[in-house]
């Protein structure tokens, strides 16, 4: 499915005062929806949502560099949001973009709809260790990479394994990757957000192995009126591993 995506939407390179990003947009009848992937994802990340809603939204899905801080990172995507014309939108994002859509929703509420976070957080702290932030902050980034790479050549032949393989060792450099976990690391918790729980929808999964329950748990006492959904099964990855519920559930509370 990543070489259809790739046939109906290119990647497209937009400059944002002097930094380069790369964007997956279809230009869609609908209201944008800005889709931001995790630490290891890149815009094609959600090829199979993409695919099934890019005719009925103006999908833009974002390979955003790491910053310095999510304050300054969530700056740099509303600007490079506002560059391409866009004032209003629905958010979703996953994993760290999770994270990031919260800082985005912070600093300009009246510009988000409605904000989908999946198999994210809004603190942090649990998933990071001094031993975690030294190792990564001592190797060099081709060291991390092949560390990645590694983990995921042993993993099972599955339809995530193809399509990691593909997007974090063919279309994300070393420094990206380095750069992404590092964020993770440094990473401060969300400030609270006062967001109408009928517009939020937060996605989690029984089976992630890398937002702990503690995390999970933490992330629903946080936002205690959005509508919730578990899937069963769908590790981190379930836009990949449960498309059908995933995109049955988002199209729903997105009114696709």
């Amino acid at each position: 499915m990543l070489a259809e995506l790739r046939k109906r939407f290119q990647l497209i390179t937009v400059d944002v005062d002097g930094v380069f990003v790369e964007i997956t947009r279809t230009h869609g009848v609908g209201k944008p929806l800005i889709m931001l992937p995790g630490a290891q994802g890149t815009s094609e990340t959600f090829y199979r949502q993409i695919l099934a809603w890019g005719a009925t939204r103006d999908v833009v899905s974002i390979n955003y560099p790491a910053g310095k801080n999510a304050a300054s990172q969530a700056d740099f995507i509303l600007r490079l949001i506002k560059s391409m014309g866009i004032e209003h939108f629905d958010i979703l994002g996953t994993s760290y973009g999770a994270y990031l859509a919260q800082w985005i929703t912070l600093a300009s509420p009246a510009a988000v709809g409605r904000l989908v976070l999946g198999n994210g957080f809004w603190d942090p702290r649990p998933a990071q260790t001094l031993e975690k932030l030294q190792h990564l902050e001592d190797s060099t980034p081709e060291a991390i990479k092949a560390e990645v790479m590694g983990r995921l050549e042993k993993s099972p032949e599955s339809e995530l394994r193809s399509a990691m393989l593909d997007l974090i060792g063919q279309k994300q450099s070393p420094q990206a990757v380095r750069d992404r976990m590092l964020a993770v690391q440094r990473a401060n918790a969300v400030p609270p957000l006062i967001f109408e729980g009928a517009r939020l929808l937060l996605i989690d999964c029984d089976n992630d192995p890398l937002i702990s329950p503690v995390m999970r748990e933490s992330t629903r006492q946080r936002y205690p009126n959005a509508q919730h959904r578990t899937f069963t099964g769908g590790g981190h990855y379930p836009y990949i591993l449960v498309p059908d519920a995933y995109n049955e559930t988002v199209g729903n509370f997105l009114s696709l």
